[in-house]
Order: C-alpha cells, then structure tokens, then sequence
C-alpha cells in the first residue's frame, strides 16, 4: 500500500498527534501541509516546532510511515473563491467560526484532495460545533492493530440556511481524533512513545522571549485543560507584563 495522506499540520497538539500516531502504520505517505497567514506572530515558532517533530518522528525506530517534509503555502497564492468566502461569512457570524477555515477551504477545493483536519473534542472548539451543528458525516473506516485510522467526510448538510458544503467538502476529520480531548492526546503520546514530540508542540498565538506567554486563547486552554507544563511560569509573568504595557501605551494614546 502506498497512500497518500494530506494533513494540515499548524504544529500544535492536535494536529501533531495525527502525524504521530499515522507515523506508526507502514505503507502511508504523510504529506503535511502549513498555511502561512498573513500577520502571524507565532509562525516561525510553528515551523520550528514542525522541523523538530518531524525530525524526532523520523528517528524514532518505531515508524513505518514516510513522513515527507511539510509543504508551506502562503495564505496569498491559495485561489479565491467568493462561494467559499460567502459561505464562511455566515459560519463566522453564527458559531465564530476561525477564519482560517476559508484559507484551508480554498487551499482543499483547488487540491480537490482530502486534506485531513484535526479536531479536538471539546464544546469550546467552535469548529467542532460548527461541523455538529451544519454537517451529516460518512466514515471510511481504516483498521489498524485495533485503533481507526480512518476520517469522517462530509455526506449531506443538516441545514438548508446555507451551504456548508463550499467550506467542508474537501475537509477529512481522523476518527481516532473525534473523541479525544488533548489531555487524551497527551496521554496518547505516551502510549505511542513520542512524549518528547508533545513537549516540542507550539500553540501560543502571543509569544514573548520565545516562550508561551499564558494570556492569549489557546495558553488559557492549556491552564484550564490540566496541561499547565506547556506554559512555562517566566513566559506567563513576561505575558502579564506585556500586557499592562499595552495597556498603558493605549492609555497614554487616548490623553
């Protein structure tokens, strides 16, 4: 068997696991893909924490798959699509869905390949809900020593408000992921023999000295979610004092 697997890889937890555990089933090609948007403070940071993973992966004597290095694609060479736009102008107003599911839209409709994303299970992940709410989803299942490795695609929608299908027909979401919370994922790297691939995940948007700074959305997860290891303390004290630094810059601007 020789297949070809697209993952979109933001070398965060969720999507780091996919790669990790596909890692582990010989025959697959794994061809990760990055969108490099516009304005990303945590960037460089990703593509470090993908260089390394992959590295580690590699070396781990335990893979079988071949994991190829990640293909980068600027967010400003994806097509246009103003069907895809459309559509996702109505996701955002209804579930603030992000918009960096127009760009992985437009990217999947012009592979017109499956491009696997991975998704958390957890009532804060708007695009969870978003795919709950809108989606009727058919799975291709794909046995391995026990665990599912295959996805759920889109089949039909559960609402006739929209078509959710412009921004979702091409999305893949891996089964094995669907119920996990990352605390499972965590534990999973575990089991897989990876722990040192989750310690090396990148998930702050707002990174200050290099380090998690604890404030923004997804540092705020990772304290709430028992994963309190992945913010370091200096980064979180360095955050609050950019923070208050901020503020007084935008306090100072408005006398």
């Amino acid at each position: 068997m020789n297949n070809i697997v697209n993952v979109l890889w933001t070398g965060g937890l969720d999507s780091t696991y996919r790669i990790a555990e596909l890692s582990r089933w010989g025959g697959v090609n794994i061809q990760p893909y990055y969108i490099m948007l516009p304005d990303r403070d945590s960037a460089k940071y990703e593509l470090r924490a993908i260089n390394r993973i992959t590295q580690m992966i590699r070396k781990n004597p335990q893979t079988s798959a071949i994991l190829h290095d990640v293909k980068i694609v600027s967010a400003d060479n994806i097509p246009q699509d103003a069907a895809v736009d459309a559509e996702m102008a109505r996701l955002t107003k209804k579930y603030r869905l992000g918009g960096q599911y127009g760009y992985i839209a437009r990217l999947a409709n012009s592979m017109k390949q499956y491009l696997e994303v991975s998704l958390e299970a957890s009532p804060r992940s708007k695009a969870h809900n978003t795919v709950n709410q809108e989606l009727n989803l058919v799975q291709d299942s794909i046995l391995f020593n026990g665990i599912d490795y295959g996805t759920y695609r889109y089949l039909s929608n559960k609402t006739t408000e929209g078509h959710p299908e412009l921004v979702f027909r091409y999305i893949a979401l891996p089964a094995s992921i669907k119920g996990m919370t990352k605390l499972d994922e965590k534990e999973g790297f575990t089991k897989l023999g990876l722990e040192e691939c989750y310690r090396a995940t990148w998930f702050c948007h707002l990174p200050v000295f290099g380090m998690p700074c604890g404030r923004c959305n997804p540092c705020r997860d990772a304290l709430n979610e028992g994963m309190s290891d992945r913010v370091p303390y200096l980064g979180r004290i360095l955050g609050i004092c950019r923070n208050q630094v901020v503020k007084c810059k935008n306090a100072l601007a408005k006398t």
